[in-house]
């Protein structure tokens, strides 16, 4: 079973929902770190999270890169509730799409498998799927080839062993999601920041 990160009061402090968010992420993780490297690599892209594409992602090191950009892009005024309640939602969403294969699903990872593929003939490789995926722009040729390597093994179609797996996810994320994350608990965090009680 994994080990639940304690989920930390409410004062409506900056900070405090991304805590929440990162506990989420965390605990998920515990659990099964397959499910975080996918889901921690995933949102460490989305928000532009510095080397988000490093061979390290979906270890704790993603966790502390989505943390530190989460908290710069509160400190920059984006409206902390709006951003958790945005990525929790596309979590949701995202995992909902892998839990529910059709052809399309298993059409994008045949091209994306046949990019990846071509990739790795070398340099000129390297070169044009960084030119065809910007979020591989900054990885060293190591880098981008361990990352590359470890996307040959799950790009493969979906079959009943692995749908049945997201399942499994999306039901630990929805719990998750709603035991740090819920509607009730971000908009009392609201009331807390401006001082309603």
């Amino acid at each position: 079973m994994a080990r639940e990160i304690p989920v930390c009061e409410l004062t409506g402090r900056d900070g405090e929902l991304v805590a929440r968010f990162v506990a989420a992420l965390a605990t998920g993780g515990n659990a099964d770190n397959g499910w975080l490297y996918d889901v921690g690599a995933t949102v460490a892209v989305a928000i532009g999270a510095p080397d988000a594409h490093a061979p390290d992602s979906g270890a704790p090191a993603d966790l502390i890169r989505v943390r530190a950009r989460l908290l710069e892009l509160v400190g920059a005024g984006i409206d902390e509730r709006f951003l958790i309640r945005a990525l929790r939602d596309e979590i949701s969403r995202y995992l909902a799409t892998l839990g529910h294969p059709d052809d399309d699903v298993d059409a994008r990872r045949a091209e994306y498998r046949q990019d990846v593929e071509e990739a790795l003939d070398g340099a000129a490789g390297f070169a044009r799927f960084k030119d065809a995926y910007p979020e591989f722009a900054g990885a060293t040729d190591d880098e981008l080839h361990a990352r590359l390597q470890h996307l040959l093994t799950v790009l493969t179609p979906v079959d009943a062993n692995e749908a049945a797996e997201y399942w499994g996810a999306i039901e630990r994320w929805n719990t998750l999601a709603d035991t740090y994350l819920s509607d009730r608990d971000l908009d009392r965090w609201v009331g807390l920041s401006i001082g309603w009680h």
